[in-house]
């Protein structure tokens, strides 16, 4: 069974800045995309990774750092 990863620095940089749908709309996305997302179920392409960065106004491996711990284990 696949292990969820825990986003909670997007949930809570999320939260303030409103709604799922919110954000969403904002990016350009869909609703379930955000929600899945932020509860690990699926990771953001990398238009979304530097995206949400951008949004959130946050260094993308603080935003991201499970995707930033696989991407160093697997290239080094």
């Amino acid at each position: 069974m696949k292990e969820r990863k825990v986003r909670s620095k997007f949930k809570a940089l999320r939260m303030k800045k409103g709604t799922q749908r919110k954000v969403a709309n904002d990016l350009g996305v869909t609703e379930t995309t955000v929600r899945n997302i932020e509860n690990g179920h699926s990771d953001p392409g990398v238009d979304l990774v530097f995206a949400f960065a951008i949004y959130f106004n946050v260094p993308v491996e603080e935003l991201w750092p499970d995707l930033m711990e696989r991407a160093s284990k697997r290239f080094s």
